[in-house]
């Protein structure tokens, strides 16, 4: 669901900035069928753009030059419940888009039902490409949709020929296809109001663009305008057909005198888009909005939505929980499972909490490792090996555990699962971390606090042995932003200035760490 719903907020974002950029350049201009191309264009634009950018991420992404890698980060998570990573209000944000989604789509089936019945009651003649749906309501205006031109008995029977040629004008050009489209991106950005805008604007441009085809079949002018005039009012189908009184008369009648613009200015014009997708794409790298999009992603609004490989995974995290690890035999097995076992996970509180010390998202001042960041880095290089049998198991990591308002390490499970044995050996190093110093709530005192802690295992190669515990003089050399420092220099950084950490094991058991600040 998160996914979803982050795809359709950065699209949403796009679509708006190159909508609003074709309103300023293009809207005014007479040269419907360019502006349609344009609006197609936008709509592409702005739904491929995030597929794209992952294509190219992926192709650009380079392997790690180290047989391995751990990369380490540390982030608070406003975690619910252990079954799900999105908070409640970000769950109740799913919500409401579902409801509006739903409500979009109810009143766009109602609508559908509405023209299906007209179309289906009247009286059908087949003509030379479409068929001619005459109806005996009087207040229905006359539309096309597909390749059905309805229109009332009276319209047909007192003369009805600039009617006809507008309305195939729009099953020709086969723009009910255009109505679809901008109706389907409506209901899934319904709170958008670029997309119904859009929408509107498409069917405007429906209307010069039959009204120009009446025009150039030698119709009198004057004559179309009176009959604009005469069917300004009746009842239309707001959303998915194509009404001949759609559209305010003035534009359409003042569309018609106007010249048509140049290739060279169109496309000049065309060229202004660039910048504003540009400046679109680049508010996305801010950091701000990549957490908001990144949090939003990991939205689930139940248990069931999450994937199995996902579920937590429960170890030992302290002597008052007692964990046991079951095959599907039932038989008891150790906590380094094969990768070929499905495992159950049965987990037994011995003392539960009392409700008044029940964990907190956040907290006025949050835990802290003893030493800060560097040492909660400097303890995980020392203790962090890799599986054996992990070669194909690569990927990130989270492990959620609960930082206690005596500073102990409790609850730890997985918040995010990779594979058994790597699952396992992250279980295994967050259950022995050493006490933190408590956060604390706004009256100074101790509280117990989630916490969460990425790390993502990365092999190449060959090396799936197994790294003993390096001793005290191994080598380590320090990076940061790609350029050597001393180990003094790097204890200076400020934890909260730390993007991420990067470790790589060296053949010869030397060690790098690469720091990326924010």
């Amino acid at each position: 669901m998160g996914a979803i719903l982050s795809y359709s907020l950065v699209t949403s974002v796009l679509l708006a900035v190159l909508y609003l950029m074709y309103k300023w350049l293009f809207a005014g201009e007479k040269q419907a069928r360019y502006n349609r191309v344009m609006l197609w264009a936008i709509y592409i634009v702005a739904f491929a753009a995030v597929p794209a950018a992952d294509a190219v991420s992926a192709l650009t992404a380079t392997a790690p030059t180290q047989h391995g890698g751990i990369e380490i980060g540390v982030i608070t998570a406003t975690i619910a419940d252990s079954a799900e990573s999105s908070s409640p209000g970000l769950t109740w944000l799913a919500v409401v888009y579902l409801a509006g989604a739903a409500a979009a789509l109810l009143l766009t089936a109602i609508t559908a039902v509405r023209l299906t019945r007209l179309i289906c009651r009247g009286r059908h003649i087949r003509c030379n490409g479409y068929t001619v749906v005459l109806t005996d309501t009087p207040t229905v205006s006359p539309f096309s949709w597909g390749r059905y031109m309805v229109m009332g008995e009276a319209d047909y029977c007192g003369g009805h020929s600039l009617i006809a040629l507008h309305e195939r004008a729009h099953i020709e050009r086969h723009h009910w296809l255009d109505l679809l489209a901008g109706q389907l991106v409506a209901i899934f950005q319904w709170y958008n109001p670029a997309a119904w805008l859009m929408r509107e604007e498409l069917k405007a441009l429906h209307e010069y663009q039959a009204d120009d085809a009446v025009l150039r079949s030698g119709a009198d002018a004057r004559a179309y305008q009176m009959l604009l005039i005469k069917k300004a009012v009746g009842a239309r189908f707001p959303s998915l057909a194509n009404s001949l009184n759609h559209s305010k008369l003035k534009k359409r009648i003042t569309m018609m005198y106007k010249q048509k613009s140049s290739t060279r200015r169109r496309l000049l014009r065309a060229a202004a888009l660039v910048p504003a997708l540009a400046a679109a794409v680049a508010l996305f790298q801010v950091p701000q909005v990549a957490r908001a999009i990144g949090a939003v992603s990991e939205i689930t609004l139940s248990a069931d939505a999450v994937k199995a490989d996902d579920m937590p995974l429960k170890a030992m995290p302290a002597p008052d929980r007692k964990v046991t690890i079951i095959s599907e035999n039932n038989e008891t097995a150790g906590m380094a499972v094969s990768a070929s076992q499905t495992t159950k996970v049965a987990v037994v509180a011995d003392n539960k909490a009392d409700k008044a010390d029940e964990p907190v998202s956040v907290s006025a001042v949050m835990p802290e490792f003893p030493g800060g960041m560097q040492a909660l880095m400097n303890y995980l290089s020392q203790n962090l090996r890799f599986p054996k049998n992990a070669d194909c198991a690569t990927g990130r990591v989270v492990v959620k555990f609960v930082v206690t308002k005596t500073g102990k390490v409790s609850d730890v499970s997985i918040l995010k699962s990779v594979g058994p044995e790597v699952d396992a050996e992250a279980l295994r190093v967050v259950s022995s971390l050493p006490d933190f110093i408590p956060g604390k709530n706004e009256e100074g005192k101790p509280v117990s606090v989630y916490y969460a802690l990425p790390i993502n295992f990365t092999t190449t190669g060959d090396d799936t042995s197994e790294a003993a515990t390096p001793a005290a003089d191994v080598k380590v050399t320090y990076y940061v932003n790609g350029k050597q420092v001393t180990k003094e220099e790097m204890l200076s950084i400020a934890s909260d200035a730390i993007a991420s950490i990067n470790i790589e094991n060296g053949a010869d058991g030397s060690k790098t760490v690469n720091l990326t600040l924010k």
